[in-house]
């Protein structure tokens, strides 16, 4: 429950260096003389599919924060930790997924 309560953080870094790097790979590396600014996508799909922003899955984000309401409500009579573990967890969620729908989505 503890590693699912930061998962959101570390999703949304993996996300954001494999969209950083796929650019990078799409625009040429930094210090080579084919640097330039210019894509190398060839379609316009191809290129409004690497600059915009990822589908919003949103069934993925109910079904966390269910499955974590779950577990504290199954087994948080014995092990009462899961309830704060829980509460830090969906909050740590809603703070992430407002800032990804500014900035990322």
């Amino acid at each position: 429950m503890v590693i699912s309560a930061f998962m959101p953080y570390i999703e949304v870094m993996i996300a954001l260096i494999m969209k950083q790097l796929f650019r990078i790979l799409d625009r040429g590396s930094p210090g080579s003389v084919d640097s330039t600014k210019e894509t190398k996508k060839t379609t316009k799909q191809a290129f409004i599919d690497l600059y915009s922003g990822p589908v919003y899955m949103i069934h993925f984000k109910y079904s966390t924060v269910i499955m974590q309401v779950y577990i504290a409500f199954a087994y948080g009579l014995f092990v009462p930790f899961l309830f704060i573990t829980t509460t830090i967890g969906v909050l740590n969620m809603y703070i992430v997924e407002r800032i990804c729908m500014y900035y990322f989505y």
